[in-house]
């Protein structure tokens, strides 16, 4: 079987009709049989960043496997990139606005006092498609979001005072 993913859904590819088979990190997933898996932090116990290795066989109806698959590695930080939306700036969260955007994204960093900050958006796929660094930052930023196709993406921020993340939606 060929495996392609696209964000949190890996599916096969396979020549021969069957059952599909998972397995992550080499165990077998029981209740895993569809021709697609979406990936879960549930499959393992996992701390930051590590790897979990994807694979699947095709068990025909007589019983016979298929080679197995090649691989597609997801670190658990891409999966908690997708899925999370976390704030340790809870005490003084950074409110972001409009959302949904059409062009530009309103950052208020209001009453903040943040040094030196660090802006990144991700794509549903984990890929960082835009960085911005700040230093004595001002208490609002506009980032100009024209370039970017419509769709969901990750803002990530982080600075002395922790991490805010933020699932934004471009028009």
């Amino acid at each position: 079987p060929v495996l392609t993913r696209v964000a949190l859904v890996i599916c096969a590819e396979a020549n021969v009709l069957g059952k599909f088979q998972w397995y992550a990190n080499g165990k077998l997933l029981p209740n895993e049989t569809n021709r697609c898996l979406t990936i879960s932090l549930s499959h393992f116990k996992m701390e930051a960043n590590q790897t979990i290795i994807y694979t699947v066989i095709v068990v025909d109806e007589e019983g016979r496997e298929s080679e197995i698959s090649s691989p597609v590695e997801v670190t658990t930080d891409q999966i908690n990139l997708i899925t999370g939306i976390e704030s340790d700036l809870e005490q003084n969260p950074i409110r972001v606005y409009p959302n949904p955007v059409k062009d530009r994204l309103v950052l208020d960093l209001s009453s903040k006092f943040l040094r030196k900050i660090e802006i990144s958006i991700f794509n549903m796929l984990g890929q960082k498609v835009l960085t911005k660094s700040l230093t004595n930052s001002e208490k609002e930023e506009i980032l100009d979001l024209n370039h970017l196709p419509a769709g969901t993406y990750l803002l990530e921020i982080l600075s002395e005072k922790g991490k805010h993340r933020q699932q934004i939606v471009k028009e």
